[in-house]
């Protein structure tokens, strides 16, 4: 009896269509197989105790998890992604609050994730944030603005926890003049 390996048979089916729709196309199973990879080192992260480079040649170093119950959403957030990673993840601004920590963690979330999850968001949406220093903590959307691209009012540092998404909107390139912004707040989840 012939055993079949699925995922090798998805992988392989996956890689001829993107090779027969042309490399334009291919992003998706970029991104396919770069979640793979990234969800794959938050696991061993969490086995560790300490941040595992998703792939050997990158600098990136994963921080924690963020989960939609509402949307079945889970994408790890990663710090220093300046190695191409950023395009397929959640980034964390290195000048803000560490996420799950008192304060305002500021992560953007690339235009592909935007048309995936972030537009999908509504008030009152939970959001669970799971990181390595601070463990589990819960946020609630409690507001969505869209602003110019110049300003960081959203960005500045609070006294309480605070979770923003911040996004291009009309992403149709980089030069983008608008940003789609996710305020959620930190609630006592007993």
């Amino acid at each position: 009896m012939i055993k079949i390996h699925w995922r090798g048979v998805l992988f392989f089916t996956a890689l001829s269509i993107g090779a027969w729709q042309g490399f334009a196309n291919t992003i998706p199973i970029q991104q396919w197989m770069t979640d793979g990879l990234l969800h794959t080192a938050w696991v061993r992260t969490k086995a560790n105790g300490h941040s595992i480079q998703p792939l050997p040649w990158t600098s990136t170093s994963l921080i924690a998890r963020v989960s939609i119950p509402r949307l079945n959403v889970d994408q790890v957030v990663l710090a220093n992604s300046n190695d191409g990673l950023g395009h397929f993840a959640l980034q964390h601004l290195s000048n803000s609050t560490l996420p799950g920590e008192q304060g305002n963690s500021v992560m953007t979330v690339p235009s592909s994730e935007f048309y995936s999850f972030l537009s999908e968001l509504r008030d009152g949406d939970m959001l669970i944030v799971e990181s390595l220093r601070s463990g589990r903590t819960h946020y609630q959307v409690a507001e969505i603005r869209i602003v110019g691209k110049t300003d960081i009012t959203s960005l500045q540092p609070t006294s309480n926890r605070r979770l923003t998404l911040v996004s291009c909107y009309q992403c149709n390139n980089d030069s983008s003049e608008w940003r789609y912004v996710v305020i959620a707040e930190g609630v006592d989840k007993s």
